[in-house]
């Protein structure tokens, strides 16, 4: 756990790398966040970032959990072991903590091949592991605005003080 002062460091650090907030998807959708007021009651948030996360993942068994503190941002994928379906019957390698590959670094490189998804699952697997709430989101690099956002999960904490910071209450009551 880390002490007080670093996870203020940290906390800055990933309300910093925040430059921009855009309101998308303005829908009636169980998918998108609800707002208690203005803007619409519903739509998705896509954060507009310095710098995208990097994501080291812990791999649990049936799921792989990221948390990069200097964003705030948290990922996860659900893998079903044994299964050659994912991804059109291609690999995916992800760093992974532990192994010996990057001592210096305390991770690995580590290849995976099947059924490899976001799910609610993961995601309640990922905020049970860290210890967090996490908000669903997209993000963009700030040099590159016109592209798509990635879909990704962001710290409860972080999303609130930040849209706090901006003239917004708690928006996180939100896509279950």
């Amino acid at each position: 756990m880390p002490s007080v002062s670093k996870e203020i460091k940290l906390l800055n650090e990933a309300l910093r790398n925040i430059v921009g907030i855009q309101f998308v998807n303005i829908a009636d959708h169980p998918n998108t966040l609800v707002f208690p007021s203005p803007p619409p009651h519903r739509c998705s948030v896509c954060l507009e970032v310095m710098r995208p996360p990097k994501f080291v993942y812990h791999d649990l068994g049936e799921f792989l959990v990221a948390y990069d503190e200097l964003t705030g941002f948290m990922h996860s994928y659900h893998y079903m072991r044994g299964t050659k379906d994912g991804f059109a019957g291609r690999e995916i390698t992800l760093p992974i903590v532990g192994g010996s590959v990057f001592r210096k670094k305390g991770q690995t490189k580590k290849t995976y091949k099947g059924s490899l998804w976001t799910s609610a699952e993961g995601k309640a697997a990922c905020e049970e592991y860290f210890g967090l709430n996490s908000v669903c989101v997209a993000y963009k690099e700030r040099r590159k605005i016109n592209s798509c956002g990635t879909s990704a999960e962001i710290n409860k904490h972080v999303f609130n003080k930040k849209m706090n910071m901006t003239g917004f209450m708690n928006l996180g009551g939100q896509n279950q």
